[in-house]
């Protein structure tokens, strides 16, 4: 059996002013740490066999929260795991982009599957470099538990791969939370998603506060 435990990556300050990130980036916050270390308290006895992110710095971050922990596997930078990019909308407000660019917002957020832009990926693109990301891994990895620290765009596009949802349906669906965890077992290709965009370790303060300090 082969398992799959993605995760978003933490609460950023962009995320907070509701600024497009897409391949920038901005410094997880406070949440976002504190999020992350009570996801590693949920995932420290899980003996994982390999560590994959996104090279995108908040993604990397949480992914070191999460190990520091319970062990020091070394994290595994995927060019394929990066957010969509957004090329000229990248570090705007939703508020900007509505205002210059109102047809290119309309098929974004409303008809996703009619998001074509003159500069940066369609939801498409970065479903395909999702998909090729997980056959890569399938033909790498037999059995055991990966962890793949990623971002709520492509989670979310790799989950409607496997599900097999078309993209008129992108926003319709409960979109994931920072640092929220889906879990994925494959046998004899074959996927069953376990957990979906969960967050119950949100609620759950039983860990070390002090290992924040890894982060200035």
């Amino acid at each position: 059996m082969l398992t799959f435990y993605f995760v978003r990556h933490g609460e950023t300050e962009w995320n907070r002013e509701k600024r497009m990130q897409g391949w920038l980036d901005s410094e997880l916050t406070e949440k976002g740490v504190h999020d992350a270390l009570a996801l590693g308290h949920q995932l420290k006895d899980i003996p994982f066999t390999a560590v994959y992110s996104s090279p995108s710095a908040r993604a990397k971050k949480t992914a070191k929260i999460i190990l520091e922990q319970n062990r020091s596997r070394s994290i595994i930078s995927d060019d394929r795991l990066k957010e969509i990019f957004l090329a000229n909308w990248q570090g705007k407000t939703i508020k900007e982009i509505e205002r210059e660019d109102p047809e290119a917002f309309d098929h974004y957020f409303y008809k996703p599957h009619l998001y074509r832009p003159k500069m940066g990926e369609s939801f498409y693109d970065v479903q395909n470099r999702a998909v090729s990301f997980i056959k890569d891994k399938l033909a790498k990895h037999s059995s055991g538990n990966i962890l793949v620290v990623s971002h709520g765009i492509l989670l979310t596009l790799l989950l409607f791969s496997i599900k097999k949802l078309p993209l008129e349906k992108l926003w319709r669906e409960p979109l994931m939370e920072g640092t929220s965890l889906t879990i994925v077992n494959v046998k004899d290709r074959q996927f069953q998603i376990l957990t979906e965009g969960n967050t119950e370790h949100l609620h759950v303060k039983e860990y070390d506060n002090e290992k924040t300090k890894i982060f200035p």
